[in-house]
């Protein structure tokens, strides 16, 4: 009998983030998922274990025990309020968990990325993901997935009016957005979670594993 995974989540409260928790809840191959938030979810089940406290205060003790750590956290410089609010939130937590996951000798970690993340790019956004990216990859970790979703859709508990113009832009084209340009087709949130999910509970020899919104929309169908 297969023995029963622990997962540990942070970004619990955001858009993806929210749906993974439900179905980490809903799927046998789960005893226990623990997310780690400023504020508790609305969801309740008894599997689910919140933990409420500010990342400062998070440390290895959080994460003994855990087989799965998934990094959900992600934020818009917009709502940041400024860019060194926002790498903190899209880099330097990251790896601070990545860190303390590796502490504890967790055998996963997966973390959403960005479409286009590269530590080249001109644009912050992609430049801050893909930072983040070599810095994870430098870390080592027992085995590392990133997730790499283009424009998410799906019904959010705030409006965000350019990603819903981006949407309907990327819609229109989507006939045309072909061959190496399907990974920018949009995707549902809730694709990406259940993706996450599988991706987790697959066996791989591979200790980095970068999959693209293309994969992510076959994987999480």
């Amino acid at each position: 009998m297969t023995p029963k995974r622990t997962a540990f989540v942070v970004g619990a409260t955001g858009f993806v983030g929210q749906l993974l928790i439900k179905q980490l809840c809903d799927d046998v191959a789960y005893e226990k998922v623990i997310t780690f938030t400023r504020r508790k979810t609305d969801l309740l089940h008894p599997k689910l274990d919140q933990q409420v406290a500010s990342f400062e205060e998070l440390t290895s003790t959080n994460l003994v025990g855990v087989d799965d750590v998934f990094c959900c956290l992600g934020t818009t410089i917009s709502k940041a309020g400024s860019k060194e609010a926002f790498k903190q939130v899209d880099y330097t937590f990251p790896v601070k968990v990545a860190a303390l996951a590796k502490e504890q000798n967790v055998a996963h970690f997966i973390i959403i990325s960005a479409m286009w993340a590269n530590p080249k790019s001109c644009f912050f956004y992609t430049k801050t993901k893909g930072e983040l990216e070599e810095t994870l990859k430098a870390m080592q970790l027992h085995r590392l997935s990133m997730v790499r979703p283009s424009l998410l859709t799906g019904a959010r508990a705030e409006l965000r009016l350019d990603e819903k113009v981006s949407e309907g832009v990327f819609t229109l084209l989507k006939p045309v957005l072909l061959g190496p340009l399907q990974k920018t087709h949009p995707i549902a949130g809730e694709t990406v979670a259940r993706a996450m999910k599988r991706i987790a509970l697959a066996p791989s020899n591979e200790a980095v594993q970068v999959y693209e919104s293309d994969e992510l929309m076959k994987i999480g169908k």
